[in-house]
């Protein structure tokens, strides 16, 4: 059986206005793999301001379809929000918020890429998710969002991580965590709080009291559902075994929001190592 990856970005279809004329692509449908670019001409700078707009989500399209790793992009902003992420407007904040959602799809495809072995390809994604984070930081300063920098400086520690950047990382998730205080976003700190953990996890002795302070400063701010909920109550499981079956059943109604549709491959893994304990 052979097993075909779907392109990283597919527009198929796509029919858009400008100056109240209708465009399109050819070819029809455009793909592009990952670790690849596409260029796209236009007749000047307002037509490829439009088409910009369109494959950003700042305008919708008459018809067709933009997909990434296989998912139609409404549909994609859709899971996204079983993340905790916010969909997007269509100003400076919310042009932040879309490239943050593009680098969540990114890192999830890097994600799979590693896992199956292809880490070439993963490093691609995960330094194309790097440069894309720090135009969303730009953005966010200029909109004043503290959110959305809080935002991108989160998925900016997880990037650098994969890249083997441990210093960057552990600053920019500081940094994150300090910004996620200041405008009150408690489930944003906690996942940060989730994530340092896990950073502790990765040192070789690393002193398990201080992984456990943290996993319970964040789990009381979690919400009931989510990955960062999952994961916390997975490390929690084979950090206090006196409690591992209350963590193991809380983690899997962490997933809950996944059942019986299409599951990312960081749910999957979850869900069964959740299942195994």
């Amino acid at each position: 059986m052979v097993v075909e990856d779907s392109p990283l970005l597919e527009l198929s279809g796509l029919v858009w206005r400008t100056r109240e004329r209708r465009r399109w692509l050819g070819p029809d449908p455009l793909t592009v793999d990952s670790g690849h670019t596409a260029v796209v001409v236009a007749a000047d700078c307002a037509e490829a301001d439009a088409f910009t707009d369109i494959l950003i989500g700042l305008e919708m399209p008459e018809n067709g379809e933009i997909r990434l790793d296989g998912d139609e992009f409404t549909a994609v902003e859709s899971a996204l929000v079983r993340y905790g992420q916010a969909l997007s407007g269509g100003d400076l904040a919310g042009h932040s918020l879309r490239l943050i959602n593009v680098v969540a799809l990114l890192l999830r495809k890097g994600q799979t890429l590693d896992g199956d072995g292809r880490d070439s390809e993963a490093q691609h994604l995960y330094t194309d998710a790097r440069n894309v984070l720090f135009e969303s930081l730009r953005l966010a300063a200029e909109a004043g969002d503290d959110g959305a920098a809080a935002h991108a400086r989160e998925l900016l520690a997880l990037a650098q991580h994969y890249l083997g950047r441990g210093f960057d990382a552990a600053d920019n998730l500081e940094e994150a965590e300090r910004l996620y205080a200041k405008t009150a976003d408690e489930i944003g700190r906690a996942r940060c709080l989730v994530q340092r953990a896990g950073v502790l996890l990765d040192k070789p002795g690393h002193p398990p009291e201080e992984v456990v302070a943290l996993l319970e400063e964040a789990e009381p701010r979690l919400p009931p559902a989510g990955v960062s909920t999952a994961l916390a109550h997975l490390h929690l499981a084979r950090l206090r075994a006196g409690s591992a079956a209350e963590h193991r059943a809380a983690g899997l109604a962490a997933l809950s929001p996944w059942d019986g549709i299409a599951e990312p491959r960081q749910v999957r893994e979850l869900r069964e190592r959740l299942s195994e304990l």
